[in-house]
Parts: C-alpha cells; structure tokens; sequence
C-alpha cells in the first residue's frame, strides 16, 4: 500500500537500534541550528570530522560490527509537547545484519515496526500491513544510510550520512548525536541522541521537529540470536 511517509519516519528514527531514550529540549520546526547549536543534545559537542570513531566508542562499533543479530527488551516514554503526561509502551528490538531492524510493542495492538535496505513496513493488529519503499521514495535512502549503519557498526557510512557529534568519557558514560546531512530528511524525522557506558547503548532519544520526543531505554543485550522462521516472517520482512 501507497501511504505518506511522514508516520513512519518519525516512528523510524527509534531504530537504532538500532535503533536502539527523551531529551530536556525540544527541536523546533523550520530550518536546522547551525553546527554551533548543537549544545541542545550535551555540552560540549564534539564533531566527529573523520570515518572513525573516538577511540571511547571504538569498542561500541567493533562490538556492533561483529554481531550478526542481537535482541534486547526496551521502555519506551513518549512525551508531546501539548501534554504533561508521557506515554509509556514495552516491547523487542530485534536485529540482524542483513535482515534489517523490527521494533515489536507488547499489548492488544501488537504493532511492529520493520526497517530495512528496501524501506518501512509498519504491522498492525489482524494481519493488517503498511509500507513505503525506497524505490518509491529515494529520500527513504539517508534514513537506512544513518540507522542501519549505526546498527552494523560502520562508522564511515554512518559519518558520511550523518553529522555526529560527541561527548563524554568510558568510565562516565558517552553521547553521540546524529543528525541527517540531508536537511529535507532532517527536518521530517528531527534529531536523535544515542547515549552508552563502555561498549554499551543504553538508551536512545529522539527529538521531533513538533516537538514530541520518544525516550527508549533499553535492557540486556543478547548478541547472535537465532530467529526461528516464524520470527522471521513475525518480526522481518519475511520474503
């Protein structure tokens, strides 16, 4: 089905992680803050201008890159701007390294959230199934390019999608703030904070341009699980 895209890019930047927690500010709509105002995400910013990580994220990566699938179990706090009462969710990540990102919610609805190289596909309750593909919309492209890599652990096409910034040491914990380097994708989907200790995402915030931000908080990670075919077809694109 043919559908606007706008739901699931926003729905799409908690990926990461994938993927893949809410920050104390909001983005405001219109155009991008210069590099300068990028302080919104942590203090101070460091740019990442090179294809590879600091050395305190390092292990983050390598650890990413050698797993070929990982799962773990996430809270999730949306907050909107015009409401002082969060929304809270649980649910799974799943991930494999060439099947792509799912994000499962628990409860009656029992939505899932596939993100992959060939686009969106967002399940609902009843068998029910929208989605949008790259092939109809390219700009789809620079969200893979960010999410995915991210999750694969390749820091040269994730540097080259995203502008990056960094803050904090191993022992105190770490952010990393990706922005699109496509400002029309930038725009729609907003900004994301990863934050982690050691070699560890720990939690994942994502920041609207309306406003509203999405907070996962994720658990225990499980690396190189085996999805059994049923999962697959459940949790993936299935094809």
């Amino acid at each position: 089905m043919r559908i606007s895209t706008s739901v699931l890019l926003r729905a799409a930047v908690l990926a990461v992680f994938l993927t893949t927690a809410a920050a104390a500010v909001h983005a405001a709509p219109g155009p991008l803050p210069p590099p300068a105002d990028v302080n919104i995400f942590f203090t101070p910013p460091y740019l990442i201008t090179t294809p590879q990580p600091p050395f305190t994220l390092r292990a983050v990566f390598r650890r990413l890159a050698h797993a070929e699938t990982g799962q773990r179990a996430f809270t999730e706090t949306r907050k909107f701007a015009i409401s002082k009462n969060p929304v809270r969710a649980i649910g799974t990540l799943r991930y494999g390294r060439s099947i792509g990102l799912s994000i499962a919610y628990d409860g009656a609805a029992g939505r899932v959230l596939v993100i992959d190289d060939q686009g969106l596909i967002e399940r609902g309750a009843g068998g029910h199934e929208r989605s949008v593909s790259v092939n109809d919309r390219p700009e789809l492209a620079a969200l893979t390019d960010v999410y995915l890599n991210l999750l694969r652990g390749n820091s040269a096409k994730l540097f080259a999608a995203s502008n990056a910034y960094y803050a904090g040491e191993r022992g105190t914990g770490w952010q990393l703030g990706l922005v699109a380097k496509d400002e029309s994708i930038a725009r729609r989907i907003g900004r994301a904070v990863v934050y982690g200790r050691g070699r560890d995402i720990t939690r994942i915030d994502t920041i609207s341009p309306s406003g509203e931000t999405r907070s996962l908080a994720l658990g225990p990670l499980m690396n190189n699980v085996r999805f059994t075919p049923e999962e697959m077809k459940t949790y993936f694109r299935g094809e």
